[in-house]
């Protein structure tokens, strides 16, 4: 048994279906306003103040639901603190990363050999249309201690 507010999304014939009932012709809008940004590079702080990393401020964007989805690659020299990260959308927090990797020196890009993957993705539906800035931020924990990050992307979609 289904209970609560849904909504079906028919790809196949490109129809959404509400729990009212209501059917609208998605066919053209899902997948449509996508927008992508990557930085591929090496970049390492020292800081405990967030710094940032990539950033995708994008163009105009009609009322609606979106997917944004981000990766990166980080890693931290240090095994008693903390790697902080988090992904944030008009100045917002919508992703908090903060990880302990337990792992000191090596030969890695931050110092340490140990590359980990941090990836997600969020539902937003904006309510007017205007432009959006999406960031993608890391510090450390622990002043002078390297804080990581490479391979960092953001992608945003329209759904609905």
């Amino acid at each position: 048994t289904v209970s609560g507010a849904f909504t079906i999304l028919d790809f196949q014939s490109g129809f959404e279906v509400s729990a009212s009932g209501a059917i609208a012709n998605i066919s053209t809008i899902f997948g449509s306003e996508f927008e992508y940004v990557e930085d591929l590079t090496i970049s390492t702080s020292t800081l405990t103040t967030f710094t940032t990393k990539l950033s995708l401020v994008t163009s105009t964007k009609p009322i609606g639901t979106y997917r944004i989805g981000w990766c990166y690659d980080w890693n931290y020299d240090v095994a008693n603190s903390d790697y902080v990260g988090q992904v944030t959308l008009d100045g917002s927090v919508i992703a908090d990363h903060r990880q302990e990797p337990k792992d000191v020196g090596g030969a890695g890009f931050g110092g340490s050999n140990q590359v980990y993957r941090n990836s997600g993705f969020k539902y937003v539906v904006f309510g007017t249309e205007i432009t959006h800035t999406i960031n993608i931020d890391f510090a450390a924990e622990v002043a002078a201690v390297t804080a990581a990050i490479k391979d960092a992307k953001i992608e945003i979609w329209r759904v609905t």
